[in-house]
């Protein structure tokens, strides 16, 4: 009987483990499977333009050009995949945080459901631009202006704590990039003679907190715990924790370092 129990407390929890992880692994495929199926429509314009692409040249490319790569639809269906798994988590999630006497679990979860519909239109909005070659890029990145004007309010909706602080961030990185490249690419005010290492300034910011954050957890927050008595397995967690954000952050920092220059 024992035993019959403990088996059932154990396949209870590796499901809701599977609940848990399988909708954030399914959400990354699918944006590798997007930038896998992005970087071959890349080297196809490169194989039919019959070298590398310069970044000057970029408005002259027609990238509505039938036949060259796989189609933009193809392309973007993994992204769109992967954000309707994020919707349908968030939507179980905030089913199941009905009795939850707090309400900014709810806020956190329906405002989820909104940034990931409101990108899917947005994505939706580019396939559209790079068909036709032709359009205004505001009117392509106005999801994520009315995405950014939503996490702001729902953020001002959250209950304070008792130092009257709400958790969470009013707006993300990627609103303040969707702001700053959409000028860059519709012209507005002085982008256009200003270099994209200029424009990419929120992504510097971002890469200058992450980066002081994890050098000073690693060289001073685990050295501290260890002197403190405390259990030696914590430390080496949490070491553990932070090489694995740092092996996120570094390729993501090289990336973008790569991108700008090019």
């Amino acid at each position: 009987m024992v035993q019959m129990i403990n088996s059932r407390l154990i396949s209870y929890g590796v499901r809701q483990a599977l609940w848990l992880v399988a909708p954030a692994a399914i959400s990354v495929i699918g944006h590798l499977c997007f930038a896998s199926l992005l970087l071959a429509k890349w080297e196809a314009f490169e194989e039919r333009e019959g070298g590398p692409l310069i970044a000057a040249n970029l408005s002259a490319l027609n990238t509505g050009a039938p036949g060259v790569g796989p189609s933009w639809f193809l392309v973007f269906l993994p992204a769109w995949l992967a954000e309707a798994m994020v919707i349908l988590s968030c939507v179980c999630a905030l089913y199941g945080s009905m009795g939850v006497t707090s309400i900014n679990p709810r806020i956190g979860h329906f405002n989820g459901m909104m940034q990931s519909t409101l990108s899917a239109a947005f994505k939706w909005n580019l396939l559209n631009r790079l068909e036709t070659a032709s359009g205004s890029w505001l009117l392509v990145f106005w999801p994520l202006y009315v995405a950014f004007g939503v996490q702001t309010l729902l953020h001002a909706c959250k209950e304070a704590d008792n130092r009257n602080r709400r958790p969470g961030f009013p707006f993300a990185a990627s609103h303040l990039l969707a702001i700053v490249i959409s000028f860059k690419l519709s012209g507005i005010y002085s982008y256009d003679e200003v270099s994209w290492a200029n424009v990419l300034w929120p992504v510097w910011g971002i890469a200058s907190f992450f980066g002081a954050a994890l050098f000073a957890a690693i060289c001073c927050g685990v050295p501290i715990l260890l002197r403190r008595c405390v259990i030696s397995h914590l430390a080496s967690l949490l070491l553990v924790l932070f090489a694995i954000l740092l092996a996120f952050f570094i390729p993501a920092l090289v990336f973008a370092v790569r991108l700008t220059l090019w």
